[in-house]
């Protein structure tokens, strides 16, 4: 497998998919607030956008190991940043009290 698609696989999957069941479980937590989904959602939360940081981070070592296409190295670095920022403020709010 060509190391381009290697690296669009795992930013999908790895990076992309996460954030968006982020998004969905906060939707489907806030509808029944007698759910599993609801109990856990910070630790949901914290898993997945851990998971999304962890799948940049290896886009990151492959683009590095194969191609080294700056474009990568940009979304991969900026993702983590994002990830990063949006899991520190999350947690920081849950844990104020809201």
């Amino acid at each position: 497998m060509k190391t381009n698609t290697k690296l669009v696989l795992v930013f999908i999957f790895g990076a992309v998919l996460p954030t968006l069941l982020v998004f969905f479980n906060g939707y489907l937590a806030d509808q029944d607030r007698t759910s599993w989904s609801h109990t856990h959602e910070a630790s949901i939360f914290s898993g997945l956008l851990i998971l999304g940081i962890l799948s940049c981070l290896a886009t990151a070592i492959i683009n590095y190991k194969g191609q080294k296409v700056s474009f990568w190295y940009t979304l991969s670095i900026a993702s983590v940043a994002a990830l990063g920022l949006f899991l520190y403020v999350g947690l920081s709010v849950s844990h104020f009290g809201f």
